[in-house]
């Protein structure tokens, strides 16, 4: 996307210069200026990449059950996907979903909590892995530890 600075919103005129079409909620997009976040746009491609993850992840599952319907033996064979696509879904979500700690809260702050939250989470599941006799539950685990990985790398990579 183009534009310097900026913070991306729904463009109501959808005669903006730069207009897009988000591929999760098919509107259009713009960067329209604004003087109190001048560099929110990292933010807010974060913030895409995130959804884009969720929904990706969303789709595999769907494509599981599909398959899950028509050969269950073959799609329980490969499932392992679905555990992955699982488990990145729910850590996308619980990203997502996290509060700002207190009104004069920066984006940057916001990532900051956020990655801190991946580092715990990581830590502690390589620290405490599940010794369950379960296989499937230990793949479920082994998966949510990758999927707050995942999560951690992508917060770190944004520079935020």
């Amino acid at each position: 996307m183009s534009g310097s600075g900026g913070r991306l919103r729904t463009c109501r005129t959808r005669s903006c210069r730069n207009p897009t079409t988000c591929a999760l909620t098919s509107s259009t997009l713009c960067y329209a200026r604004r003087m109190d976040t001048p560099n929110s746009a990292p933010y807010d491609e974060l913030i895409l990449t995130v959804k884009r993850c969720i929904e990706r992840a969303e789709d595999r599952m769907q494509k599981f059950a599909i398959d899950l319907h028509d050969n269950a033996f073959s799609a329980m064979e490969w499932s392992h996907t679905a555990f992955e696509a699982a488990a990145q879904a729910a850590v996308y979500r619980q990203l997502m979903r996290e509060p700002r700690a207190e009104q004069h809260d920066t984006e940057s702050d916001r990532v900051a909590r956020l990655t801190r939250r991946c580092q715990r989470e990581v830590n502690q599941r390589v620290r405490s892995p599940m010794r369950s006799t379960s296989p499937t539950a230990v793949l479920a685990n082994q998966e949510l530890a990758a999927a707050w990985g995942s999560g951690l790398q992508l917060l770190v990579e944004s520079g935020l």
